[in-house]
């Protein structure tokens, strides 16, 4: 059996391990492939033990590693240097066959542990998008500045070394075989989106829905907007409120639930309250298990992103959730794969730009569907979700990257 260790590193405001690696992990394991993670990780003791308590669960061994915020430079340098340490003495003592390092920090131990790198231990790079372009892009790096430059330089030894390297998107590939260079075979990088369990986010029966909009104090046919995951500033938590406000206005039935660990972005946006839409919107937290009955029972999801130079190789997670559980998207144009994704299979409304007419134009098209249009869209949401962010479909590409290379 092939023993591989997958490493990746998370801040505080951060916990994909338990959301979409744990996952991701239970599924690859077979009986010729066994995965254990290395979890850096800022996150607080709470949450450690939870994520600890669900890779239990999986059946996947799961190795946290606190890590403490400093000083930007010399933390990122005594992070790399204490995190290669860390990874090379988890490979000795638990006899693992190859390393698989997610984006930059990751790779960064990986390069500065050359020099002693376990003999025959294999080197597999996740790319997960451009972690040091998003820095550029929110303008807290510039390409001049030597962290970039050093990561970049990072990243593109670590594509050149792997054995195979896994992007999200076509457009992610096409940019890190660029940077690259002719020294990597374009056969080595594969494109493996992100993905959800089917069974866990799935469309639900008439009935279901119904309990979930009352539960809610959603009447019957009111038109219900819901947004899920992270609300920084890229995610235009002001022009997702514009667009219900727009919404509200044409039809004072409508409702907007904003399902986030961030609420205070989107309260300090809605107090003092400024327009009497805002009477109508709920902002709160609610369990990964209560998630896809939201969706499966709002009538559009909303998925909202900056498109910037590095999102060419994001794969929202949250439009894998919405599409599984049947439920149309407003999205952004110019986020990964989406817009060649949204034109082949008609899921949802597609903004060219997020001013206002574009949000109206997204609003007419909300409210223009009717119930034998929305369960069009039900049905072609499940079905694109089932080809494109299904994890049984995903994880077979991914154990065959880490069997074959």
């Amino acid at each position: 059996m092939k023993r591989v260790l997958y490493v990746t590193w998370e801040g505080a405001a951060q916990n994909y391990m338990k959301s979409l690696f744990l996952p991701m992990l239970a599924h690859v394991q077979s009986d010729a492939l066994s995965l254990g993670a290395l979890w850096f990780t800022q996150s607080g003791p709470d949450v450690i033990q939870s994520t600890q308590q669900e890779a239990q669960r999986l059946g996947v061994e799961l190795f946290p590693h606190p890590v403490k915020r400093g000083i930007p430079v010399l933390f990122q340098i005594a992070g790399v240097l204490e995190g290669a340490r860390v990874l090379r003495r988890h490979v000795l003592e638990h006899g693992y066959d190859a390393v698989f390092v997610r984006a930059q920090m990751p790779s960064a131990m990986a390069w500065a542990m050359q020099v002693s790198w376990p003999k025959g231990c294999q080197l597999y790079f996740d790319s997960d998008g451009f972690p040091s372009d998003e820095r550029v892009d929110a303008g807290l790096w510039t390409h001049q500045d030597p962290r970039y430059r050093a990561f970049r330089a990072v990243e593109r030894h670590t594509v050149r070394r792997a054995c195979a390297t896994m992007v999200r998107t076509h457009k992610a590939k096409a940019i890190l075989l660029e940077r690259g260079g002719d020294d990597v075979d374009a056969s080595s990088v594969h494109v493996i989106p992100n993905a959800k369990d089917p069974d866990a986010f799935h469309p639900t029966t008439p009935e279901q829905r119904q309990a979930t909009r009352r539960r809610e104090g959603v009447e019957g046919q009111d038109p219900w907007m819901v947004f899920v995951g992270s609300l920084g500033p890229q995610y235009y938590p002001a022009q997702i409120l514009e667009l219900f406000e727009l919404a509200w206005a044409r039809d004072p039935r409508a409702r907007l639930h904003v399902l986030t660990g961030q609420a205070e972005v989107m309260q300090t946006l809605l107090a003092p309250q400024t327009h009497p839409a805002h009477a109508r919107v709920v902002v709160k937290r609610v369990g990964s298990h209560e998630v896809a009955a939201y969706l499966a029972a709002a009538d559009v999801g909303i998925s909202l992103r900056a498109a910037t130079f590095s999102q060419q190789g994001v794969c929202p997670i949250k439009n894998a959730e919405y599409l599984l559980c049947g439920t149309p998207v407003i999205t952004g144009a110019g986020i990964g794969d989406m817009d060649a994704l949204f034109d082949a299979h008609d899921v949802g409304y597609v903004l060219q730009d997020i001013d206002t007419p574009a949000l109206e134009g997204a609003v007419e098209w909300m409210l223009s569907m009717d119930q034998q249009a929305r369960e069009g869209y039900r049905a072609r949401c499940r079905q694109a979700g089932l080809e494109h962010f299904s994890l049984d479909v995903q994880t077979f590409k991914l154990r065959d990257l880490l069997l074959v290379g």
